[in-house]
């Protein structure tokens, strides 16, 4: 196994309890009654909470994938599929729950943020972890 990915594979129980406990924090920080931003009548898609939303949501794809970083799981699609779609249904379903929670609004740009740092992390993180487990599947088979 090469030094770099022996780094990464280091990183696989810290990426998950980082992962658990980030989403702990994203549950929270979305269900606390009265964290929601005022409402000025004015919507602007330069917002300080929409950067928020992306980041939040495109460093949980990248826990998620670090954590998952092994060849079964970059092999399986159906794997990767399932965990793309969970993490999407969470993005939507917390943004619809706000509805539900005093003080809390539902926000169509807060849920299209989450997805954007969904897909962005996962392009980012998922690809150059991808190759880097080809890689050395290569040099395993190729000594």
């Amino acid at each position: 196994m090469s030094e770099r990915a022996m780094l990464i594979s280091k990183f696989r129980k810290p990426a998950a309890v980082l992962f658990w406990t980030w989403l702990a924090c994203l549950l929270f920080l979305t269900f606390w009654p009265g964290l929601s931003q005022p409402e000025n009548g004015e919507e602007s898609f330069i917002n300080p909470d929409y950067f928020f939303h992306f980041g939040a949501y495109f460093l949980l794809t990248g826990l998620f994938l670090l954590w998952k970083f092994s060849p079964g799981f970059y092999r399986n699609s159906r794997a990767i599929i399932l965990s793309l779609s969970a993490l999407f249904a969470l993005a939507v379903l917390t943004e619809f729950i706000q509805k539900a929670v005093p003080e809390r609004a539902y926000n169509p740009y807060d849920m299209l943020c989450n997805a954007l740092g969904i897909l962005t992390g996962f392009i980012t993180w998922y690809f150059p972890l991808n190759r880097l487990m080809k890689t050395e599947e290569k040099n395993r088979e190729n000594p």
